[in-house]
């Protein structure tokens, strides 16, 4: 499946820059991006019960224009518009959960510092 952290490698982006990016905690960039793994491997072995992959179905699809990003050498990874969609959606999830356990966390030790 997908190796994020070897492509942020590969490109030369640190977690840092990748969580301005995402617009997330620089602490929460392993979990996102294992999250991001976990579910493009789910997927992949839905489809592959059915007879097919990610990789055959992605490729039927292409989308409209070649990326979402218009300037390839500016040290930004170029990504199917369908991929960032999917991402984007799963950040938008998770950074959800994340402000529930946040606040669950908070109001808990709240509650045992008022006994």
């Amino acid at each position: 499946m997908i190796n994020f952290k070897e492509i942020l490698k590969k490109k030369a982006i640190s977690k840092v820059e990748i969580a301005k990016r995402m617009g997330i905690e620089q602490s929460n960039v392993n979990r996102t991006l294992d999250k991001f793994a976990r579910n493009l491997s789910e997927i992949d072995n839905f489809l592959q019960i059915l007879g097919t992959s990610l990789a055959r179905e992605m490729h039927k699809h292409k989308p409209q224009s070649a990326s979402i990003l218009q300037e390839p050498n500016c040290g930004f990874v170029n990504i199917q518009v369908a991929v960032f969609n999917m991402i984007s959606s799963q950040s938008e999830t998770i950074l959800s959960q994340q402000r529930v356990i946040e606040e669950i966390s908070f109001k808990s030790k709240k509650a045992k510092s008022a006994l």
